[in-house]
């Protein structure tokens, strides 16, 4: 059996790997955001140039309390990715962008339209939203377990006597 704290950094790397997915098929840099965009970013100055530095700084801490049985998990990003996931920013407000279709981690959230088009491009959140209900699960379904478990041995014990 794997320990909570195994299993908690297997799901992880599991989290992680996916927002990296993400990232190339939602087209956030250092992915092409749209066709001609690596050559107009490399001749972009200052704060307007793309980095990369949002695909370069996830990372995580899984944090265990003494009793084994409680834990935290902390996940870091850049937080401007927010606004990536919501379309938003340079004029561009959250009820002009489209948020109507299911995102998806196989597609691309929306087509790109050409040049001064803004889109919602759901890496993060829909991963996270995703990753929590399965977590969720997988307790649940453990903590249910253990929990017939318990009683079956409470009832057998009392064959025994």
């Amino acid at each position: 059996m794997i320990e909570l704290n195994e299993k908690l950094e297997l799901w992880c790397v599991d989290v992680y790997k996916s927002i990296r997915k993400n990232f190339a098929t939602q087209r956030i840099f250092p992915f092409e955001v749209y066709p001609g965009y690596n050559a107009k970013n490399a001749s972009r100055k200052g704060n307007n140039r793309s980095s990369g530095e949002a695909y370069d700084k996830l990372y995580w801490n899984v944090y265990m309390a003494a009793n084994g049985n409680q834990f935290k998990i902390d996940y870091f990003y850049k937080y401007y990715l927010n606004f990536v996931d919501m379309g938003v920013g340079r004029g561009q407000s959250y009820n002009q962008v489209s948020h109507g279709t299911p995102a998806s981690n196989d597609a691309r959230y929306r087509k790109w339209d050409g040049a001064g088009d803004r889109q919602s491009r759901p890496a993060v959140s829909m991963e996270f939203n995703y990753q929590i209900s399965r977590l969720f699960r997988y307790y649940a379904q453990h903590y249910a377990i253990e929990g017939m478990l318990t009683i079956v041995h409470a009832l057998g014990d009392d064959d025994s006597k």
